[in-house]
């Protein structure tokens, strides 16, 4: 899951708590205007990667850029 850096409070805990629960990645990354505009939206808070190999591609690829 694509989480916004700039999403409000609640939306963060909210979706926090349902991805612990799943056992589902968060990535915090751009705000919601840089991810929506990377998904052809205006703004956009969070996104779900619904695809299992596409999410750990994705998880690989930040996790390089953080290191």
């Amino acid at each position: 899951m694509v989480l916004a850096t700039d999403s409000s409070t609640r939306t963060k805990l909210g979706f926090a708590t349902y991805a612990d629960a799943s056992n589902i990645t968060i990535l915090e990354i751009g705000t919601k205007t840089e991810l929506g505009s990377k998904l052809g939206r205006n703004l956009v808070a969070v996104a779900a990667i619904n695809d299992p190999s596409l999410a750990q591609e994705i998880i690989r690829k930040w996790e390089s850029v953080e290191n």
